[in-house]
């Protein structure tokens, strides 16, 4: 605390964006908790704008039933998921980080759609999940839940806040989730090349 307000963070993005910039990079990306609202504004000043919101999600319960999904290892579900999601997704969740989920996890897959989950005595961790604005990929990573939800009955879900809001939000609140704690920004700085 006793370092805030000094101007720390400003100097330390500058140094860091003059760096990305000698490399030629032209696109900065960075998450932010949304309630931070002094970085939210600290980040804007440096150019970068908002690019949509990131959420968890939370329920008691999952509504399960039995469907067509099938458990597949770990390493194909991170194929799938940086198959088809986003290919702007957060670092965290695309298929090349998800893809080092500790072995305690479990995946599965229907389609095009695939889930990681951690599921543990206190309830159900998603790590992972295909992130597509796909309709039937929607569908089917809705199968996917349901079924990994009737292996683990009456059981607490949740994600983090990791995942576009407006690509996954119907689909979650279709499957009884609410929005989280915490929801961040993904934000963006986009400049010519050689600025």
């Amino acid at each position: 605390a006793e370092h805030r307000r000094k101007g720390l963070g400003r100097a330390l993005m500058r140094r860091l964006l003059e760096e990305s910039s000698q490399r030629g990079e032209t696109r900065v990306w960075l998450e932010v908790l949304e309630s931070n609202e002094a970085a939210v504004r600290l980040y804007e000043s440096l150019g970068f704008r908002r690019y949509r919101r990131l959420v968890g999600w939370q329920a008691e319960a999952v509504e399960g039933a039995k469907g067509r999904a099938e458990e597949i290892d770990i390493e194909e579900a991170a194929r799938r998921i940086a198959r088809v999601s986003l290919p702007d997704a957060p670092w965290i969740v695309d298929g090349s980080a998800v893809a080092h989920a500790p072995a305690s996890c479990r995946a599965f897959g229907l389609g095009n759609a695939a889930a990681i989950l951690l599921p543990r005595h206190d309830g159900v961790q998603i790590r992972g999940m295909t992130i597509s604005p796909s309709p039937t990929t929607l569908g089917q990573l809705a199968e996917v839940l349901r079924h990994a939800a009737h292996l683990w009955p009456r059981r607490p879900w949740m994600a983090a806040p990791f995942y576009p809001e407006e690509v996954l939000g119907p689909t979650m609140a279709q499957l009884g989730m609410a929005v989280g704690e915490h929801p961040q920004l993904q934000m963006v700085l986009e400049r010519e090349a050689g600025s």
